[in-house]
């Protein structure tokens, strides 16, 4: 994962404490006794005015002290709906509440989101077809407020802006599809809705590569504490 923030690029690979995605799974209630019993689910702290958050899953904490901008490691859930909470990291001060219905063998990506109004949990299932050879996938979400509605270009780095982007109108809180993109180092570019006002520059020293046949999830944010400048991290999948 990549975390930029006015230039500055942190790679979570120096400091696994400060950056907890990863392919390892949590257990929570009665194990699945088959595959089709189960559901993933992985949770994003995207909210730059929320420092730091407890995730509860029913009565069980499935992870604590996800800092923004971060997020929690794969967890496998029992299908049907659960309560979900999401606390302020060490205190019982409720942020959010929802109540999501997960399907079996489905992993979702929860994206805490938040603005003036309080703080919005967003699910977003990960489904996706596999990209063709020298494709890859991609997905972007706008949990930046201050955007509040976002064209979206993906191009290769310093080539000019098209006049079609690749994502229209990606409204604050929303996701695009998996969008079929070719794979290989690349920039993305949001800008406001209807113009070539590039708001925020996707295009990192070392490259952002998108994987052969690959996925990834590109999520924009303010920065910490709210407003600008915006920012970005991104996700590989679960496993």
């Amino acid at each position: 994962m990549q975390i930029r923030f006015a230039g500055t690029l942190l790679l979570c690979a120096l400091a696994v404490a400060a950056c907890s995605d990863d392919d390892s799974d949590t257990v929570i209630g009665p194990p699945p006794t088959t595959g089709a019993d189960s559901a993933q689910i992985r949770f994003v702290n995207a909210a730059a005015t929320a420092d730091s958050v407890d995730v509860m899953v029913d009565t069980t904490v499935v992870a604590s002290s996800v800092f923004f901008p971060d997020s929690a490691a794969c967890v496998k859930v029992p299908t049907g709906s659960h309560s979900v909470t999401i606390l302020s990291t060490g205190t019982t001060d409720t942020l959010a509440t929802f109540t999501p219905s997960l399907t079996a063998n489905q992993s979702s990506t929860v994206v805490l989101t938040g603005d003036a109004n309080g703080f919005t949990p967003q699910i977003f299932p990960d489904t996706l077809t596999p990209a063709d050879s020298g494709r890859a996938r991609l997905r972007v979400i706008n949990a930046a407020p201050s955007l509040a509605a976002a064209d979206v270009f993906v191009t290769l780095p310093g080539d000019t802006l098209p006049a079609t982007p690749t994502q229209a109108n990606l409204t604050f809180g929303t996701a695009s599809p998996f969008l079929d993109v070719p794979s290989g180092d690349t920039e993305v570019r949001f800008t406001d809705a209807g113009t070539l006002n590039a708001r925020l520059d996707v295009n990192p020293t070392p490259a952002f590569t998108l994987d052969e046949q690959g996925s990834q999830t590109l999520i924009a944010v303010e920065a910490p504490g709210g407003g600008e400048p915006l920012g970005f991290f991104n996700l590989g999948g679960c496993q």
